[in-house]
Parts: structure tokens; C-alpha cells; sequence
């Protein structure tokens, strides 16, 4: 098969990238089509090929890389939540005689009175704003300290695992407690220790340990949370408290543009990671503030 390429193939872009020859005239002109090559892009960020049609094509190895995904860590948790969720949950979300939930606009109305309501939007906010972060620039933070793309990928993949297994194990203890402030404080807290690890380790063991505590921690006060939102706001339906909580947590995105701002001139994340402490002692101070509501305890 023939390699075509065209004044794309230099010396900053080896190997060339694919282009056809393509026509492009007036309709119903008479003229000649004017002859071009079209860069071929597949629109796609990685694209895979079968390793037999490549060494047909007289493809050449260049390097090696690694990609990573959710979508299989999407599917397993769609099949938990068949096999375990139940209609009738043991705790329920609000007290007996209180199951009518107000309308929409008068929910939505109710929830920004609630002072509790917004207190863990703050924190939801941070929480995620943090993870965001770390997840976006985990490369750029671990590079200066002479750590590979590789280790990069793995340390995010292990931070991605550690939040999963959080999110399933934590919750039940809070659930079968009726406790939600105490396993929000829990899990803030010892996010921090995870976070001045990514911040400050030279070693990859101690960088993996930090990062799968941080996960597992900062991530099992997301579902403990939404809980508790849905019990403080309610009559609010659940579904617009939740709704609030995940447009707060499509606005955290700020801290990856944050953390991009404050990187020192040689590269260097340390400033943001150390505004990322700050903020979660800000969230520790927060969720003090953070009653259980009365009925929990009944």
C-alpha cells in the first residue's frame, strides 16, 4: 500500500498524517476541478487499528502509549444498581406522613432557603472542583519530580479505582447508622493526608497510596451527601436537590483553570495543590456546620 503524503510531512509532523487527493470545482462550471490534499482526521483523540493491518501498511512503531476510560466502571455500577437497589430503602428520606414531595419551582424555591442545603453545595463544589483538578493535571504535577506519562496514567487510574470503592463501601455504614455529617467529616478530613502526599512524595509507592486514599475518601462523601441534601431540603424533590448539586459540580470545573493560573513559571503545581489544602480545611470548617437532620436519629 502506498504511503501518500503531502507538505504536511515534515520534519515537525513525522510520521506524515494521512491525506487524500480531492476535487473542488464550481457547480455547473465548465472549469476544471482544482486538485487538492485533504488531511484526513478521524475526529476521534485515539484511534485503534488492528496490528496486522498495520505491519500490511508498513506502518513503523514510534512509541508506546496508554489510554484509560470510565465506561466499564459505568456498566458495573449500572448492574450493582439493578442487583441491589430495593424500592423501599431501610432508611427512609423523610419521616412517616411527609412523602408528598412539593412542586419543581416550589422545591427548588424551598432548597435555597435551606442553609445546610448550602453548605454542602460548598463543599460538593470543592470536593469535586479538587478531584477535577488533579485528574486534568496529574501528568503536569508528578513530571517535575521525574515521573513519566505512564506513572501519570497509572497514578490517575488508581486515584479513579480508590474513588469507586469508596463510593461503595462507605455509604452502607452511614445508611445503617442514619449519620450522614459524621462520614462527610470523616471523609474530608482524611482526604487531606492523600492530597499532601500527591503534593509533596518522591517516591511512586508513596504518590499510589496517596492518590487511592484520596480517592476513596474525597469521593465516598459524594452518594452520603446527595442523601444528605435530599433530607435537609426536603419537601424538595429529590431529583431537583440532586439536580443542584450536579450543576455545582459542572461549575467546579473553574479549579482546573484555577490550578492552571497559579503554576509557577518552571512548571511547578505546588501553589495550587497548596490552595487545594486550604479549601478543604475551609470544607472541614463547613461541615461542622452540617446538623444530621432530627429524624436520622429516630
Amino acid at each position: 500500500m502506498p504511503l501518500t503524503s503531502s507538505h504536511y510531512d515534515n520534519q515537525q509532523y513525522d510520521p506524515a498524517a494521512p491525506v487524500v487527493e480531492v476535487g473542488v470545482a464550481k457547480p455547473g462550471s465548465s472549469e476544471p476541478a482544482i486538485r487538492l490534499m485533504a488531511l484526513i482526521d478521524s475526529g476521534a483523540d485515539a484511534t485503534m487499528l488492528p496490528i496486522d493491518a498495520l505491519q500490511v501498511a508498513g506502518g513503523r512503531y514510534v512509541e508506546r502509549r496508554h489510554m484509560r476510560g470510565v465506561s466499564g466502571l459505568a456498566a458495573l455500577s449500572a448492574v450493582l444498581f439493578v442487583a441491589l437497589a430495593r424500592e423501599t430503602p431501610p432508611t427512609p428520606p423523610c419521616p412517616p406522613g411527609q412523602e408528598v414531595r412539593a412542586l419543581m419551582l416550589d422545591g427548588l424555591k424551598h432548597a435555597f432557603t435551606v442553609k445546610r442545603f448550602w453548605f454542602y453545595l460548598l463543599v460538593y463544589f470543592i470536593g469535586l472542583g479538587i478531584f477535577n483538578g488533579l485528574n486534568t493535571w496529574v501528568e503536569s504535577i508528578i513530571r517535575p519530580r521525574g515521573f513519566t506519562p505512564t506513572d501519570a496514567g497509572t497514578l490517575g487510574a488508581v486515584m479513579l479505582v480508590g474513588g469507586v470503592l469508596g463510593a461503595v463501601v462507605i455509604p452502607p455504614f452511614s445508611d445503617r447508622q442514619r449519620k450522614r455529617q459524621r462520614y462527610i467529616m470523616l471523609g474530608v478530613v482524611l482526604t487531606i493526608p492523600g492530597l499532601i502526599g500527591l503534593t509533596f512524595a518522591t517516591s511512586f509507592w508513596l504518590l499510589l497510596v496517596s492518590a487511592f486514599v484520596l480517592g476513596f475518601f474525597l469521593i465516598s462523601t459524594a452518594p452520603i451527601g446527595m442523601q444528605y441534601a435530599s433530607e435537609v431540603a426536603q419537601p424538595t424533590p429529590e431529583g431537583t436537590s440532586n439536580g443542584l448539586i450536579q450543576l455545582v459540580g459542572q461549575a467546579s470545573v473553574v479549579f482546573v483553570y484555577v490550578m492552571a493560573a497559579l503554576k509557577t513559571p518552571d512548571g511547578s503545581f505546588t501553589p495550587a495543590l497548596l490552595l487545594a489544602l486550604g479549601l478543604l480545611v475551609v470544607s472541614v470548617l463547613v461541615v461542622t456546620q452540617m446538623k444530621d437532620p432530627e429524624y436520622t436519629n429516630l
